[in-house]
């Protein structure tokens, strides 16, 4: 079961060049699932994290990803995802700094986007395993 039954599975299913391929990047993104929670576990974030240590995993994670999967492989699986962490960071920060724009209306796509940012925010701070 897990990572030597996918690479079994993907010997027996794929060409021998392709299996390789697709069974190296299956290992790096187990090592990437460990470590990624091992240097989450280290930020010790509580319930309400603080701006500059998110910051600082954000960071910390964008260059893991880099170093264990690669720039393409990087971009291409968690770019939307970190592009969206930035963003929501950056209206923390205005919000944090009283820089942010006031709001036009307290509509309810404002309140969709103001949810949206707090679940980036929290997403960014779950351990990949359980």
């Amino acid at each position: 079961k897990g990572l030597p039954a996918l690479v079994n599975e993907l010997n027996r299913r794929l060409p021998t060049a392709a299996a390789r391929d697709a069974g190296q990047l299956a290992a790096s993104y187990n090592a990437y699932i460990a470590a990624h929670d091992q240097l989450l576990a280290a930020q010790g974030f509580g319930a309400t994290p603080d701006f500059n240590r998110l910051v600082g995993w954000q960071q910390q994670r964008a260059q893991l990803r880099e170093r264990m999967l690669g720039q393409k492989v990087s971009q291409e699986w968690f770019g939307t995802e970190d592009t969206y962490l930035l963003q929501a960071l950056e209206e923390l920060r205005q919000q944090r700094d009283g820089t942010a724009p006031p709001l036009a209306n307290a509509d309810a796509d404002e309140a969709r986007h103001a949810q949206h940012m707090r679940e980036v925010l929290r997403d960014a701070i779950v351990r990949l395993r359980p």
